[in-house]
Parts: C-alpha cells; structure tokens; sequence
C-alpha cells in the first residue's frame, strides 16, 4: 500500500526499509558560500540508501558525485521532494535557496509554525 499526497504516491514502509541523507553539493567555488549553505536542510536531499565510501575516507563520508550522476539517481527515488529534484539542470546556491524555501513552506504547512 501507498500512501498519496498531492496526486502522488508515497512509499509505505514495506516499500523502503531504510533512508538517508544525502548532502546534494559538496563542492564550493567560493567559502562564504559553502559556510552559509552547505549544511541547510535546502542542501539536504532524502534518499533510499546512502553512496558508497571511499575506501580510506573518514566514517559517514560518502563519493561526492557530479550533479549529473546524482541527478539520475534521485529521479529513481521513490520520494517525491527527492524526485522531483532531478527535474533541476544544476544543483548551485539558487537551487539550495529554492529547495530551502520550499521544504520550509511545507513544514510550515504541516507543523503550523506560525503559531509557535
């Protein structure tokens, strides 16, 4: 079973048994960039399992991928806020501000947060 959203089906728990995090871009041309938006909930995608390690790289450090190649991954993932970032033609500090806005937005739709 399904759950849906929107007109769009979300996993059930059968359906995934496990997720991760995984933080979209790790590479940053400019260091006060990086410093303000590399660890935003709008940098963060969820996704079915995390990449591999390399071998030798400290523990929780994934293969930091090109847009492209994580691009073609989200779109097989079966959440849609992981999904329909593959839609994006790049990943830059625009598309974490817009990721960021909208994933606020819809906590706040959720969670009521006005009223906190």
């Amino acid at each position: 079973a399904t759950l849906s959203e929107g007109g769009k089906n979300l996993p059930s728990s059968s359906k995934v048994a496990a997720a991760s995090v995984d933080i979209i871009r790790r590479q940053w041309s400019d260091e006060g960039e990086r410093e303000e938006w590399a660890n935003r909930i709008g940098n963060l995608a969820l996704v079915s399992s995390p990449l591999p390690r390399n071998r030798g790289a400290k523990k929780g450090a994934s293969i930091s991928s090109s847009w492209e190649s994580k691009s073609k991954r989200y779109m097989k993932e079966p959440w849609p806020l992981t999904s329909q970032l593959a839609e994006l033609e790049e990943w830059d500090v625009d598309a974490v501000k817009d990721q960021q806005k909208d994933l606020v937005s819809l906590m706040d739709i959720v969670w009521s947060l006005e009223n906190i």
